[in-house]
């Protein structure tokens, strides 16, 4: 892993795995999608790794999903990132932090229910 700053990040292309950094906080797992579609920079567009649900339209659903019984994470709804934080730093994985992450979770396939 490395931590860079966002003029770096921005140059990073599509499907980069990456956490905001602040010093010693992480923000949550996320996943470069694509380049800006505008000049709207240091926009760019992200999938979120963690907090909504598959079929949720809004933090109301999104409870409704949760409370009803086992549920999917949606990992495929793109967003835009429209912070305009000049100084966000980002901890950016490596092709053998992914490498590492897939091992760790191929092994979570594997455990039984206790």
């Amino acid at each position: 892993m490395k931590i860079i700053n966002l003029e770096e990040f921005l140059k990073l292309p599509s499907n980069t795995l990456f956490h905001k950094y602040t010093p010693q906080v992480f923000g949550g797992l996320q996943v470069k999608a694509c380049d800006p579609f505008d000049n709207y920079a240091p926009s760019f567009y992200v999938k979120d790794l963690y907090g909504f649900t598959e079929g949720s339209v809004c933090s109301e659903t999104n409870s409704d999903i949760i409370d009803s019984g086992s549920f999917k994470w949606d990992l495929n709804s793109v967003g835009r990132d429209g912070m305009y934080d000049y100084d966000q730093l980002f901890c950016v994985y490596e092709n053998d932090d992914v490498e590492r992450l897939i091992l760790q979770l191929s092994m979570c396939l594997n455990r039984t229910a206790s």
